[in-house]
């Protein structure tokens, strides 16, 4: 009997033991886990809230590509298209104007250097053309060139120019702002650019 009372006690104990480690193992897991779930968590209730048909950003689309629509910035009419030769566009309602638009070409470069050649060739044809900034850039993974330049008489307006050769065609994206603002739409010409989709 004194044997089984002492057998009774080591078991006891052994379970004890087991227990606090459990309970320390389950204390020191949810403690040190929640963090990083109720973040998962939260990111996945913000991405539910963006996906939401109530939220949803508005797309521009073509055949060929997409952007969004951001608020404060409207689609271009017909007419101010066909005045810039663009099939698509977009502009911002505040004073100065910005706008955003897609020209398309079936023209296609020999190469980058015919590409940049001819496009610096048309852009001189702007009243005081001065270019500020050349370089390589990649709009949805596919590669381009991007021209910064100024243009003007007593009103200058500064634009930035993407050109991407895409399906046998010539893409130009094409940003415009007044010089004295351009550099307050950056981040939505960012956000229009980061977006874009080539079908």
């Amino acid at each position: 009997m004194a044997r089984t009372k002492f057998k009774s006690k080591i078991a006891s104990r052994i379970l004890l033991i087991i227990l606090i480690i459990v309970i320390t193992i389950g204390f020191f897991l949810v403690n040190r886990f929640p963090k990083h779930n109720s973040k998962s968590t939260n990111q996945q209730n913000s991405q539910e809230k963006t996906n939401s048909p109530t939220t949803q950003t508005p797309y521009n689309e073509t055949s060929d590509f997409r952007y969004p629509i951001l608020s404060g910035w409207s689609k271009l009419s017909q007419t101010a298209l066909n005045s810039q030769g663009a099939i698509s566009g977009i502009g911002h309602t505040s004073n100065p104007i910005s706008s955003f638009s897609v020209k398309v070409s079936s023209n296609t470069p020999r190469n980058n250097v015919d590409q940049k050649d001819s496009t610096i060739s048309e852009l001189n044809k702007l009243s005081n053309f001065e270019l500020l900034l050349y370089e390589e850039t990649t709009v949805d993974g596919k590669t381009g060139q991007k021209f910064t330049y100024c243009f003007g008489d007593n009103t200058k307006t500064k634009q930035e120019l993407i050109v991407i050769v895409y399906k046998q065609k010539t893409f130009f994206l094409l940003f415009s702002s007044d010089e004295t603002d351009f550099n307050n739409q950056t981040t939505d010409f960012s956000k229009i650019l980061s977006s874009f989709i080539f079908i």
